[in-house]
């Protein structure tokens, strides 16, 4: 039997941590192995330094008191010392070794290989040793040169709370600097959407579009295409599309319903396909970091299975080629032709007409801006990935840090704008100025709804939710966990509809999907499924802030916008799920020879469904209209 620690020196052990050591400690070593949580105070032996190993971090002390959090789930490994000094390092020598001083935290990030330190008040970090510890068991081995003895404790205590709790709260996940990176890209977006605005450029594309668009199928065309180009941001999608095509729509009697319908159409559904956009910098954000999967290139490889998405474009092409429309649209846009473009009496906005003002501005000044931005991120996120060091494009695009390349591409692409509108003679100095408070504004409520919805994600995790779904799948039948992209949709859909947030939805999901799946293309069509099912759910919700900027970009009345949304958006939903069982059950049939000529098959297969159901849709309301 190993000899108890507790005899040499006090150690204490927080919630479900274990530590291992050898049967010569205290004789010939003092090294211990730790997975969790700890406290120490070690009595000094220079003969015999004592040293905790964890993962590839190593501390080596002579005699001190510290506390070392390192759970084989955390992003990263905490040392707070107390009293003495102790060394950080790594077993691997890819980290410089840290000497700590009292009241010093060594913050060593598992993934990058990065230590940073801090100075705390180190007894804060050492306060969850006051409750009993109860020790579990005391487990020998005799396996050679593996641990004899190994102590575990249950779970008994919750140490921190929702702001700040170290691996969860919301001030840890907003000192994270992949999550500030994000925040940073968000307020440089909104600063250059509210450039674009100012120079009068959307402005300048709706009185162009005004004097080419002579029919109702080619403004609801018209529309679409903008809203497909206006991806970088969903909030800049709903307002400008809106208040350039209004004007556009209103003359060819096109509902204000169905204006709306086609900008919410356009919006999260283009964003969650796009690359460059602050959704797909929402998503990266979502995967954890500890799980070694890339998350730009695991959004990437979404892109073919995100049905919903591209089913809803899909299916905007079909109504407005067509001429089908059904449910309560179908009434707004009969009366749309009579010269009713509101059906009901409740118009929030009034009568409202264009009144020509700001002529400046030109088409050039909305397009450059936004193709210098798409450009410059790209730019940034092969620059991170070490493209310019002699990497192949597509290995540094795998490799890249998305939030330091959006960073780096927003900020070039805010240099551009300001040099390329004075150059123009579009803007004054003040102008630019002005804009800078207005952008940082706009982008308030999306920074809000992303930390809350990072740190909810953390409280999802700390709660053990991943770990409950990985159980159930791992001892569930085959056939249900191919079925389960479905079901991950049905819930997704489900929490963004009743919380009115895709982004908070997906941040609860994807850690628990990477977790149910560690790898392979299982993973990527969940992941997908997620992604489909909250940009459905917030498509579908009253509540979401989406879908209230498309009614107020359209200046419908949000009521109506909902209720004639709906119907359409049901349709493309339930085609979708219809979609996710049958590739659920292809992974099953293919298993790991399944590739992207598969994704791109079984999209192909999605369509030809979908557009089986509105020629069926178009033939009977058709039938029903003659009788």
């Amino acid at each position: 039997m190993a000899p108890n620690l507790k005899l040499l020196y006090p150690v204490w052990l927080n919630s479900g941590s274990r530590l291992s050591y050898l049967e010569s400690f205290g004789h010939s070593n003092r090294n211990v192995s730790l997975d969790g949580e700890a406290y120490f105070e070690v009595t000094k032996n220079k003969k015999l330094p004592f040293s905790v190993l964890s993962g590839k971090v190593k501390i080596k002390v002579l005699g001190t008191k510290f506390n070392f959090k390192s759970y084989k789930e955390d992003e990263s490994a905490r040392v707070t010392l107390v009293e003495g000094s102790l060394n950080v390092g790594n077993i691997e020598n890819n980290v410089r070794n840290v000497l700590l001083i009292p009241n010093q935290q060594a913050v060593i990030n598992k993934k990058e290989n990065r230590v940073t330190v801090k100075n705390v008040d180190a007894k804060s970090y050492a306060m969850w040793t006051h409750p009993k510890q109860e020790i579990l068991d005391v487990i020998p081995s005799n396996v050679t040169g593996q641990p004899t003895a190994s102590i575990r404790v249950p779970s008994v205590t919750i140490r921190n709370t929702l702001f700040f709790n170290e691996d969860g709260g919301m001030v840890s996940k907003l000192s994270d600097s992949s999550n500030v990176g994000i925040l940073v890209f968000l307020v440089m977006l909104g600063i250059l959407v509210a450039l674009m605005n100012k120079a009068g450029g959307s402005a300048a594309f709706g009185r162009w579009a005004s004097t080419h668009i002579h029919t109702r199928a080619g403004a609801q065309f018209a529309t679409l295409i903008l809203g497909m180009l206006i991806f970088v941001d969903d909030y800049f999608n709903c307002l400008t599309v809106g208040s350039v095509m209004r004007p556009v729509t209103d003359r060819q009697k096109v509902s204000r319903a169905k204006l709306a319908y086609l900008i919410d159409a356009t919006a999260a559904p283009i964003c969650i396909i796009a690359p460059v956009s602050s959704w797909a910098a929402a998503v990266t954000s979502s995967v954890p970091e500890g799980s070694g999967i890339n998350g730009f290139t695991m959004f990437l490889r979404t892109i073919p299975y995100n049905y919903y998405a591209i089913l809803t474009m899909v299916m905007s092409l079909f109504l407005i080629f067509s001429g089908l429309d059904y449910g309560p649209m179908k009434k707004h846009e009969d009366n749309a032709l009579l010269g009713d473009l509101f059906t009901t009496d409740d118009r929030p906005y009034g009568d409202d007409v264009d009144d020509g003002s700001d002529t400046r501005g030109h088409v050039v000044d909305l397009i450059a801006p936004v193709l210098v931005l798409i450009a410059a991120c790209i730019f940034g996120m092969v620059y991170t990935g070490g493209f310019f060091e002699g990497v192949d494009f597509v290995t540094a695009f795998a490799n890249c840090s998305a939030s330091v390349g959006l960073v780096m591409g927003s900020a070039i692409a805010l240099m551009f704008t300001f040099v390329f509108y004075r150059v123009r003679g579009v803007m004054t100095f003040q102008d630019f100025a002005a804009c800078i408070p207005e952008g940082f504004k706009a982008m308030v409520s999306p920074m809000l709804i992303l930390s809350l919805a990072w740190t909810l994600s953390g409280m999802t995790n700390l709660l053990g939710a991943k770990y409950y779904v990985a159980n159930l799948l791992g001892g569930s039948a085959a056939a249900l966990q191919y079925l389960l992209p479905v079901i991950i949709f049905l819930v997704a859909v489900f929490l963004a509809f009743a919380t009115g947030t895709s982004w908070g939805t997906f941040s609860i999901l994807i850690p628990i999907v990477c977790h149910a799946f560690p790898q392979g293309e299982m993973l990527v069509v969940s992941i997908a499924a997620c992604l489909s099912g909250a940009v459905c759910g917030d498509h579908c919700s009253p509540i979401s802030d989406t879908t209230i900027m498309a009614s107020a970009g359209a200046h419908c009345s949000h009521v109506n916008h909902v209720s004639t949304q709906l119907p359409y958006a049901i349709t493309a939903a339930s085609c979708s799920a219809a979609c996710y069982v049958i590739t659920g059950l292809t992974q099953m049939f293919l298993g790991s020879s399944a590739s992207l000529w598969t994704s791109l098959i079984l999209l192909g297969v999605a369509i030809v469904l979908e557009l089986v159901v509105l020629n069926i849709l178009r033939v009977k309301l058709g039938k029903k209209a003659k009788a």
